[in-house]
């Protein structure tokens, strides 16, 4: 729906946003902020970057530079981000980041004047972090929660201040329906003040392009079978995991298209590519490539996934709830993301000849016509509207 109730101004709060170093981190956060310009609205987006993030950026701003939209100011202040390796005491680092960052936000939005419609904080430590200048200045908040694992969102700020915080929102968005039911059985009062809005693409820049001039462009082999692999570079995503499922398929390249710690990237004759790029480069990357992996053990609803399924690949996936929400095996093959034999199955599954591979790439493309941005930004918009006028 489009129309006047769309013009509206918002603070966008987020703990990911794009940068020279991490081009690709956090950019559908960016992509449903551009969705409400679109829409008509104006953003003030508040991001804090850590140090370490800025010294990053700092070496890398010659090589990446990461697009901002007209419609968007953007406020990126510094905080001390504290590793939970350097203390003894369970989440304690986690905490105190969470702390810092707050203290950002809080600083930051004091910046911010003249009328704001809504603030929209994604991930549960930008709403802890904003919603208090959300009261002071009677401006309607909306959460939307994405989390990996909700559990251990609320295993680290306690299980009463996580429900306070929820509670205290005009309303909360779940982009799975786990994270609705656990949010649910947590606040069962929320009501109609928590929906299920899932995660979405934008199929304008993420549509199938000709594999092989997509591979021209990126230097890539011409003949020859590639797998994609988009994320972090750490154990829960599995990237280690998916390089040791290639080196089993005689053949098979891999492009790993992240970040993260050495020990967790991938290396070797079979890698074509282990590196992040921004992400108006990914669909190249994807439309190279003949099929899609992410054995991951947690997510909330993944991003990526919806990317790959909009470029119209096969998937390989976790068979976990939070796949099977939204997936079927028409397009997916659901693998123990533990197993490195079952990984390699699902990829010989999905590669086992060119008349499966289009068929699964055929329905990939259909289901993610149900998963568009624009779709997304109305549920928002719509959403935000109808807890307003409940209010």
């Amino acid at each position: 729906m489009r129309g006047e109730k769309e013009k509206v101004r918002i603070v966008g709060v987020t703990p990911i946003y794009p940068s020279a170093s991490r081009p690709s981190y956090g950019a559908f956060v960016k992509n449903i902020f551009e969705g409400m310009v679109t829409a008509g609205g104006t953003v003030t987006v508040v991001s804090p970057v850590s140090w370490v993030q800025f010294a990053g950026d700092a070496i890398n701003r010659t090589k990446t530079e990461v697009p901002v939209a007209q419609g968007i100011t953007t406020y990126r202040p510094l905080y001390t981000s504290v590793s939970a390796r350097l203390l003894p005491w369970g989440d304690l680092g986690m905490k105190l980041t969470s702390v810092l960052f707050g203290r950002e936000v809080r600083r930051t939005l004091m910046k911010v004047t003249g009328n704001v419609d809504f603030a929209y904080a994604h991930f549960f430590t930008a709403g802890a972090a904003c919603i208090d200048w959300c009261e002071d200045n009677q401006v309607d908040s909306i959460l939307a929660l994405g989390e990996s694992n909700i559990a251990d969102v609320e295993k680290l700020h306690g299980a009463r201040s996580f429900r306070t915080v929820l509670e205290r929102f005009s309303g909360v968005i779940a982009v799975s329906k786990s994270i609705e039911d656990f949010c649910r059985r947590c606040s069962p009062t929320l009501g109609e003040r928590l929906s299920y809005i899932p995660n979405a693409v934008n199929t304008d820049v993420f549509r199938p392009r000709l594999k092989r001039d997509c591979r021209d462009r990126l230097g890539l082999p011409v003949e020859g079978r590639i797998a994609v692999f988009v994320g972090h570079f750490l154990q829960r995503k599995g990237s280690l995991r998916v390089l040791e499922a290639i080196e089993k398929i005689p053949g098979l390249k891999g492009i790993f298209l992240g970040s993260g710690s050495s020990a967790q990237t991938p290396r070797g004759p079979s890698v074509l590519r282990a590196a992040p790029v921004v992400n108006e480069d990914m669909p190249l990357w994807l439309c190279a490539s003949d099929v899609f992996v992410l054995p991951s053990l947690a997510e909330g609803m993944s991003n990526a996934v919806l990317e790959a399924m909009a470029c119209g690949l096969p998937l390989v996936v976790s068979d976990r709830t939070f796949n099977r929400e939204f997936l079927a095996e028409d397009c997916a093959a659901f693998v123990d993301p533990e197993s490195v034999e079952s990984i390699a199955e699902g990829l010989r599954r999905c590669l086992r000849d060119e008349k499966t591979n289009r068929r699964m790439a055929k329905a990939a493309l259909v289901r993610s016509e149900a998963f568009t941005i624009a779709g997304r930004i109305d549920a928002i918009l719509e959403f935000y509207h109808r807890v307003r006028r409940c209010r």
